[in-house]
């Protein structure tokens, strides 16, 4: 598994300058709630549904892991889980980012 980007301010500031960016944009936030929605419920993997966005670039994907990501957190908290699991979630949160960010694929296959 790759290192924790629990330090990388790279993807810090790249997902501050996302949610500027796209923070209005309904469609994307749709898409990233449906994901967590797909994965929660189905258990489809994320790079499943990535792959199928294919008329997106990497900085609109980038964005939706981002609200993939922050759902699978309150889907966390709304199951009763402890800060112990919910902290874990968000440092493997901050590794498939980082991987997404640099490679494209959020290895979650």
């Amino acid at each position: 598994m790759d290192k924790p980007a629990q330090y990388n301010t790279t993807l810090l500031a790249k997902l501050i300058e996302l949610t500027k960016q796209y923070k209005d944009n309904d469609s994307l936030t749709k898409l990233g709630i449906r994901m967590a929605d797909m994965k929660n419920s189905m258990g489809y993997p994320p790079d499943m549904f990535m792959e199928r966005l294919n008329y997106l670039n990497l900085n609109q994907k980038l964005y939706i892991g981002n609200i993939y990501c922050g759902e699978m957190i309150k889907h966390k908290r709304a199951s009763g889980a402890e800060d112990k699991a919910i902290n874990r979630t968000r440092k493997h949160n901050q590794v498939i980012l980082s991987r997404l960010m640099n490679t494209g694929e959020m290895g979650e296959y």
